[in-house]
């Protein structure tokens, strides 16, 4: 007996299907003809294929009421339900009934015809056939479906991310569908500042001992210069027996040499400058130089006055030939009182003693005691890139060491890097681990299960695969890498 399941229920429970029913039906092929103007005949316009019927002649014995009730329930849908014939299990027709059974009862005998409405005029595969898209010789995903049946099906698909990825698009002869967005990016360019050193309370162990001071040669390095925590930290220790040699001024350097350079750059710390006795003189110099030896910009401060208390800051930028020029000078009293001295013990008590130095592009800007002064660099010495800090304390050369000024120190220094390019990760449509499903039935796109139709791009054509071969290519974001894993499947159908 030839089984008939509609919908899931088997039918030969009820009937039987008599002879003379037959699968060999085709779909009605249908032309739409246009008139020629002014000739004979028409030209086909389009040609198509509408519903197919399969009428089934059946036969039932014996219960015929029960039977014929059980199959009004079966048979009553709405819409189109699987159905599969037993001489063609590997075919699945969405079909309902249509019209009377016209049953005939003889006795416990009865015959009559079920007709079969296919919608869509085709016989559907009960399973899908799957391809997998792999690298061409372009270095992009293709793949080729092979539809070796009679009808043009829908293709769906299965893209599984392997990494961040903010765009799909799935290409044939047949049309081209679009998901996401081609130009997202992996990040946003920015900026940020970058710490080369931070030198806390006197610990400044990553400062050398420098030989030769760039801002000005003349001032000679006879001794090391050492640090310590006291009075919150101070680096400008001298040794008490320390004599000139002779030059111009005379004491000791100690550098910092950063792990990269720097275009533009900030420097912020905090400055002691404080005589204990009106004859004490001496020279504080903090100085930028460039990866090739040569000083930028440097905030100098010294008091040469044997008679009176007068100190100079001076702030100073390089120039081409190595030379530094003076390009402001403050006079100020470098006594323990606030006001007058910024840089002096009260100072520090409350917490003012701070200065800093910053360039960007071409412009260095100088802070003392409120105030800004902001100077513009020569073209060439402003495409020097900062790569060590120099600091110099000494005394003249013509003055004994133990006349220098009491208190000359530096500490809490901080030398950043600014705007140090870099991207920032951001979060794309598809990241890693996404799986992006496209329901070629439907003609919908899911991502991890849920429906996204706002992903789809305007003008997106979902294609067919026709009978022979498609070849299928896809695109990602630049930044995809590794490209997904992309797997297709089809339906085959039979006319």
């Amino acid at each position: 007996m030839l089984s008939v399941n509609f919908n899931g229920h088997e039918l030969n429970k009820y009937i039987g299907v008599l002879s003379g029913f037959t699968l060999l039906k085709g779909a009605e092929f249908l032309l739409d003809l246009q008139d020629i103007d002014g000739g004979n005949g028409s030209r086909v316009f389009n040609t198509h294929y509408g519903p197919k019927t399969i009428p089934m002649p059946f036969m039932a014995r014996n219960d015929l009421i029960n039977k014929y009730d059980e199959l009004q329930r079966i048979l009553k849908v709405d819409e189109p339900k699987p159905l599969i014939f037993g001489n063609a299990p590997d075919r699945i027709y969405y079909a309902m009934p249509v019209g009377d059974m016209d049953m005939d009862e003889f006795l416990n005998f009865g015959k009559g015809t079920i007709t079969w409405l296919v919608p869509d005029g085709l016989a559907h595969a009960t399973t899908e056939t799957p391809f997998q898209a792999t690298l061409n010789s372009d270095g992009v995903l293709e793949a080729t479906v092979v539809n070796d049946r009679t009808a043009e099906v829908p293709i769906s698909y299965e893209i599984k991310h392997k990494s961040d990825n903010g765009y799909v698009g799935i290409v044939s002869e047949y049309g081209v569908m679009e998901f996401g967005n081609i130009q997202e990016a992996d990040g946003t360019e920015l900026t940020k500042t970058v710490t080369l050193t931070s030198n806390q309370k006197g610990d400044f162990a990553n400062w050398t001992n420098g030989t030769v001071f760039a801002e000005n040669p003349t001032k000679k390095a006879v001794t090391t210069m050492d640090s310590d925590s006291n009075f919150g930290g101070r680096l400008g220790l001298l040794p008490s027996g320390m004599t000139g040699d002779g030059s111009a001024y005379y004491g000791a350097i100690k550098e910092f040499t950063a792990t990269e350079t720097a275009d533009s750059w900030y420097i912020w710390a905090r400055a002691w400058f404080e005589t204990g006795k009106v004859e004490q003189t001496g020279m504080w110099t903090l100085a930028v130089v460039s990866d090739e030896g040569k000083p930028i910009a440097a905030m100098s401060i010294h008091k040469s006055s044997l008679v009176s208390n007068d100190a100079i800051v001076t702030f100073q930028l390089g120039k081409p030939d190595g030379t530094m020029n003076n390009v402001k000078e403050i006079k100020f009293t470098p006594s323990y009182w606030l006001p007058p001295n910024v840089y002096g013990a009260q100072s520090i008590d409350k917490n003012s003693n701070m200065f800093d130095l910053k360039k960007e592009g071409d412009k260095v800007t100088f802070f003392y005691w409120g105030g800004y002064h902001s100077f513009v660099l020569d073209s060439e010495v402003a495409s020097y890139q900062a790569e060590k800090v120099q600091f110099f304390i000494g005394q003249f050369g013509t003055r004994e060491a133990g006349k220098r000024v009491t208190h000359m120190y530096l500490n809490d220094f901080t030398f950043r890097k600014l705007n140090v390019p870099y991207v920032r990760d951001d979060p794309n449509r598809y990241g890693d681990g996404t799986l992006l499903t496209i329901d070629g039935n439907e003609r919908k796109p899911y991502v991890n299960g849920m429906l996204r139709l706002d992903d789809e791009v305007i003008g997106t054509k979902y294609f067919l695969a026709p009978p022979g071969e498609t070849k299928i290519q896809f695109y990602f974001s630049d930044f995809a890498n590794p490209l997904p894993d992309v797997k297709l499947s089809i339906r085959k159908a039979w006319l």
